[in-house]
């Protein structure tokens, strides 16, 4: 039969499984809410001073913490940028110095430099203000971490005292909400 077609045994089987993809994921839906709830029915209670101790490993006060180790390591190089400074320099080596076009002249070389610097014409007080500067720039860093940490702190004895106050609101008027 050359004409006729033959019914389309796959394209059914296409349809059932959006509808065997729902049950199984319904199936496995409840079953992670089951073992949810029972990991709460065991759940140790967790104290205030454990949460509390808990705030610096918070990601953001690590980062502010990243940010106050870069502001003093700013601090740091001013500082040492600062006022009088030694330097020294050396080299040593064979040069090959073309003096003509085809006359090469080859020798050896050594030199040694030593000496002392002492800022002048004004880059002495740019480099104090450079340093009063990092140095704010650490203060307020450190002003910040403090006040991020104070605000973590209270956000968690705020969520606590909401959990104390309903868990005591539950325990004292739930009998009188049955009757």
């Amino acid at each position: 039969m050359p004409g006729a077609s033959l019914p389309d045994v796959g394209a059914n089987r296409l349809k059932r499984i959006p509808s065997l993809l729902r049950r199984d994921m319904l199936r496995a839906a409840s079953i992670a809410m089951a073992a949810f709830c029972m990991t709460l029915a065991h759940a140790a209670p967790l104290p205030l001073a454990d949460m509390l101790n808990g705030v610096d490993n918070d990601p953001a006060l690590k980062a502010e913490y990243a940010d106050l180790d870069a502001a003093r390591s700013e601090r740091s190089a001013r500082e040492s940028e600062k006022g009088w400074q030694v330097f020294a320099g050396g080299g040593i080596g064979d040069y090959h110095e073309l003096v003509v076009d085809n006359v090469v002249a080859n020798y050896y070389g050594r030199n040694l430099s030593l000496g002392m610097r002492y800022p002048l014409l004004g880059s002495l007080k740019r480099q104090v203000d450079a340093v009063k500067a990092s140095g704010f720039a650490v203060q307020r860093q450190q002003l910040q971490l403090a006040l991020r940490r104070a605000e973590r702190r209270l956000a968690l004895r705020s969520a606590y005292a909401d959990w104390w106050r309903a868990q005591q609101e539950q325990s004292l008027c739930g009998p009188l909400r049955t009757a």
